[in-house]
């Protein structure tokens, strides 16, 4: 509370306190409203996947560097990942992990829906800082997914590019109907 000595400040402790009320009604009001989204789950604990990419993984398009998230772990054990014709893969998180020559810079991971053998701007953009033995990476969350067609090959690169870089990626997310 304010304490007041003359007239002005007593007008100004009766601002503050009516102040004071109407940001207490405003937030009682925000934290009762319901949200304007909600947050995308699989239906099933088995719906849940990941899907990797590494340097294992396709060349998408030809393009130098850029990689395929063409694998999908379950256990312990590596499969093919193709997205069902009616499904359609929700990404709710990205991580991604470079390790090269290059020490102690900023380095961006680019995530691309290569469709028809071409791409437009990346769905993903994370950047991370190498220490100085040239390992760096990060990860990105989705709270509200991002959907990945059947068709739509998504691929991963890091820029600089190396050629002496070893680079890999993991979505994590779930299939759901199409």
């Amino acid at each position: 509370m304010l304490t007041v000595s003359s007239p002005s400040q007593r007008t100004k402790e009766v601002h503050l306190n009516r102040l004071s009320s109407s940001a207490l009604a405003v937030a009682a009001v925000l934290a009762t409203a319901p949200l304007s989204h909600a947050d995308v789950a699989p239906a099933a604990a088995g719906d849940i996947i990941e899907v990797m990419t590494g340097h294992f993984s396709a060349i998408c398009g030809g393009v130098a560097g850029m990689r395929a998230f063409d694998g999908r772990l379950s256990g312990s054990t590596y499969y093919p990942f193709v997205i069902p014709a009616d499904k359609v893969f929700v990404i709710t998180a990205f991580d991604w992990r470079v390790q090269g020559p290059l020490v102690n810079r900023n380095r961006s991971a680019y995530a691309y829906r290569f469709v028809g053998g071409g791409y437009n701007a990346p769905a993903i953009v994370s950047t991370g800082l190498t220490d100085s033995g040239g390992v760096g990476g990060n990860s990105v969350t989705f709270p509200t997914g991002l959907v990945i067609q059947p068709g739509q090959q998504f691929c991963l690169r890091v820029d600089p590019v190396s050629a002496a870089d070893s680079v890999y990626g993991v979505l994590h997310g779930f299939l759901a109907p199409r």
